[in-house]
């Protein structure tokens, strides 16, 4: 019988030139083994599509299930990200006036699918500057009609310096990111 479902791969093993059988538990069976055929060949239609299956992937899937056999089979299946589940669901829970979300900065163009998914929340967005991530990149990928961002340096700042002149090298750096901000802001 053919059931949709969700499911986290728990582990992969390769099977014959092209397939694999892969542990997934899923939201209706709980841990089942499945075998995927022909994600390993290297065509253009299967190139790829076997990294689908790295452990704590989160798929779904159409499956075929007979519980009297021990290896099922996977029909169709898409990937989905862990971050974009949760943000949908929990912008489901509430509005944009609301909710806000606080998203990294170190991989600012995910922040394009972020918005995607939320285009109207406000979000707060630490790891800029010592952390490694930009904030023109953060501005450029992150921001809506209003703005909606957050974006935390403290690091940058509480760091800026071990001596006396603390407060003038602090004061420094926070106009510095002031003045970086309004000119994304145009």
């Amino acid at each position: 019988m053919v059931h949709t479902t969700r499911g986290i791969v728990l582990r992969t093993v390769k099977y014959g030139d092209t397939s694999i059988i892969t542990s997934v538990y899923t939201a209706l069976f709980g841990v089942q083994s499945y075998i995927v055929k022909g994600v390993r060949k290297s065509s253009k239609t299967s190139a790829g599509k076997a990294s689908y299956f790295q452990p704590a992937a989160l798929l779904e899937m159409e499956v075929h299930q007979n519980n009297m056999k021990h290896l099922q089979f996977i029909r169709e299946y898409q990937w989905s990200y862990l971050y974009e589940k949760v943000l949908s669901t929990v912008a489901s829970w509430g509005t944009p006036d609301n909710l806000m979300f606080v998203v990294g900065a170190t991989q600012a163009t995910e922040l394009l699918n972020v918005r995607n998914i939320i285009p109207d929340h406000f979000l707060l967005v630490p790891g800029v500057g010592f952390q490694g991530g930009s904030l023109e990149e953060v501005s450029k990928y992150g921001m809506n009609k209003d703005c909606g961002l957050l974006v935390n340096v403290s690091r940058a700042i509480i760091y800026a310096s071990e001596h006396e002149n603390f407060t003038a090298e602090a004061k420094e750096i926070a106009l510095q990111y002031q003045v970086e901000m309004r000119e994304y802001l145009k």
